[in-house]
């Protein structure tokens, strides 16, 4: 019954959770209504103002590179962190890529 220690120590987040779940379900029964096939679908009928698709992009490029770059580059110092700690060589990472 840990699940339900959890739901009764933060019942606030669980109540928003719930309320977004039909939220979010609703607003994509709305978008199902205006798609007619796969081509409304991909492009959106273009009927999007240019400003809402640039946000849109910008902010698909920043969730990627927050959860695809940052976890690279932490990754890749965090080995070579271990390597200096055993007493290997430090290397720099040229992240301009071959000139």
């Amino acid at each position: 019954m840990h699940y339900l220690n959890l739901i009764a120590d933060r019942p606030l987040i669980w109540i928003l959770f719930l309320a977004y779940m039909p939220a979010t379900a609703w607003l994509a029964w709305l978008g199902h209504k205006k798609t007619d096939d796969i081509r409304s679908f991909a492009i959106g009928r273009g009927d999007l103002h240019p400003a809402i698709v640039g946000i849109t992009l910008a902010a698909a490029i920043c969730s990627t590179a927050t959860f695809l770059v940052s976890a690279g580059v932490a990754l890749v110092d965090l080995a070579l962190t271990a390597n200096a700690s055993r007493g290997g060589a430090t290397a720099s990472i040229d992240m301009a890529g071959p000139s």
